[in-house]
């Protein structure tokens, strides 16, 4: 059960999953679960076992919770079932013909059967100043982490956006003392659930905690300040300039799925798959 190694560079493995969030650690469950002998590997992109995503942008941007805390499963469970967990292992190359996968460091990886479950990126915005220090985006674990230490000591923060993720950010920041103002360009928040009833409950809500929310304006440019190389203005389609100590990008994601290109996979909005996500 256990993946073979030949001269440190390449690896095989009879099931092999790309992928470090809960769809590719509940695969590697359910192929245990279900009798499966043969070696599981996972190539995870992160540095952090599988975690639950939900808890980022409420608890831990809270600081009420660690990192271990939002673990699917502790680390010892994997070693138990002989899933082998490589981290900060990224996906660069795949062909399907050869069964083959190659890593950042040039690391092959022959497979029996391959599981594609690399979810999504941050978006980023392409607006001067865009690559100021104290911009982040709000994705994953690291992500998470790296706000909530910003966050202590700070105070005032611009998010844009006005979806699930960047209202949870908005009130887990705000209940941490944070001046909020939550910038998007949709006409009112919560665009994508199409109703104008629930949009307003929300935005009465966002007025209860005291943030600042202006819609219909998107980023013109950041701004840095004091020769810090640090984000300490944006300034806005309306013209608008709001002075902040950090910015949180809660904009939406974009399939990550680069390292397939020129695999001969059909991918458009994500891998086109059949009746059965083949």
């Amino acid at each position: 059960m256990t993946a073979s190694e030949t001269s440190g560079t390449r690896v095989t493995a009879d099931f092999l999953l790309i992928g470090g969030g809960i769809a590719a650690a509940t695969a590697a469950q359910t192929l245990r679960d279900e009798g499966a002998s043969g070696s599981i590997v996972m190539l995870c992109a992160e540095s952090y076992y599988p975690y639950n995503r939900p808890d980022l942008t409420s608890r831990v941007l809270a600081g009420e919770v660690t990192p271990a805390q939002v673990l699917v499963r502790p680390p010892k469970d994997y070693l138990e079932d002989a899933i082998e967990v490589r981290l900060g292992t990224i996906a660069r190359a795949v062909d399907p013909v050869r069964h083959l996968v190659v890593d950042q460091q040039g690391r092959e990886y022959r497979y029996g059967k391959l599981l594609i479950a690399t979810g999504a990126q941050a978006n980023r915005l392409d607006v001067p100043g865009a690559d100021l220090a104290g911009i982040f985006p709000l994705h994953t674990l690291a992500d998470a982490t790296r706000i909530a230490d910003f966050a202590a000591g700070r105070g005032r923060v611009v998010i844009l956006g006005s979806s699930f993720v960047a209202m949870e950010a908005a009130t887990a920041l705000s209940r941490l003392g944070l001046a909020v103002t939550l910038i998007d360009r949709a006409e009112r928040v919560f665009p994508k659930i199409r109703s104008a009833r629930l949009s307003a409950f929300f935005l009465a809500r966002c007025k209860e905690h005291g943030i600042d929310v202006r819609l219909g304006q998107s980023v013109a440019a950041f701004r840095g300040g004091g020769g810090s190389g640090s984000v300490a203005e944006v300034v806005t389609s309306a013209g608008d300039v709001l002075a902040c100590d950090g910015v949180v990008l809660a904009i939406g994601v974009t399939p990550a799925l680069d390292f397939l290109a020129g695999s001969g996979i059909a991918v458009e909005d994500g891998v086109v798959v059949d009746a059965f996500l083949r």
